[in-house]
């Protein structure tokens, strides 16, 4: 799995146009989402489609994808909220019918698993943040692209560094969207405590569930990283 490092806006607008996104484009995206999400579909000059959510997991809806596809949908964007995975199977099955390609945002969930296997393995390409506030913060703004394709890999580190193939040799136009040094260290200085940060966080979760369970107040917990 290759990894690609950069801030976390970036990596959405980068992964869309790793997968073909371009002006005149339609992007699939839940409405219930950050506005950075629709920000880097309309970046490329592509017009976010708002599908609608589930409202147990509040991740946008399978069926609501297959009711928004047409002819001009590139790409769909999946949203893991509050640490809790959307409905993988069903939203792949969708998007394989009209071979669509989908991107994980998973800037909320990462540590969460769906079947077993944890997010960003359900995508060609799936995006997190290291914003201060997540889970695993960095000092300020950064994020990573994750993948499995070796093609999408090298596209992405040409995008991040001015489109360049090789040095000063640019083949087609990209962003200055490298991470630098200092977030990378405070990262890897803090990634040995992700698991038992998400520890705390599912214990603290725990205990307001049982307490608040008595005016009916429920907390999912079985695939969530305690966002």
């Amino acid at each position: 799995m290759e990894l690609e490092w950069l801030p976390g806006t970036d990596a959405l607008i980068l992964a869309l146009r790793s997968v073909g996104v371009a002006a005149g484009d339609e992007v699939i995206l839940p409405p219930f989402t950050f506005v950075a999400t629709g920000s880097a579909v309309s970046a490329l000059g592509a017009a976010p489609v708002f599908a609608d959510i589930e409202p147990d997991s509040f991740n946008i809806s399978a069926a609501e994808i297959a009711k928004s596809i047409t002819p001009r949908t590139r790409a769909i964007i999946v949203v893991h909220l509050y640490g809790l995975a959307a409905d993988m199977d069903g939203i792949r099955d969708a998007a394989k019918r009209s071979a669509i390609p989908i991107v994980e945002d998973n800037a909320q969930a990462i540590g969460a698993t769906y079947k077993g296997k944890p997010m960003v393995r359900w995508a060609i390409v799936a995006c997190l943040s290291f914003y201060p506030t997540k889970n695993l913060g960095a000092y300020g703004d950064a994020g990573m692209i994750v993948t499995n394709s070796s093609e999408m890999d090298t596209r992405l580190r040409t995008l991040r560094n001015h489109g360049q193939s090789s040095r000063y040799s640019s083949v087609e136009p990209g962003w200055n969207s490298r991470l630098d040094e200092i977030q990378a260290a405070v990262l890897r200085a803090k990634l040995r405590y992700l698991r038992e940060w998400e520890r705390a966080r599912r214990s603290l979760a725990a205990m307001y569930s049982k307490m608040l369970a008595p005016v009916g107040v429920r907390q999912d917990t079985a695939n969530s990283c305690g966002m």
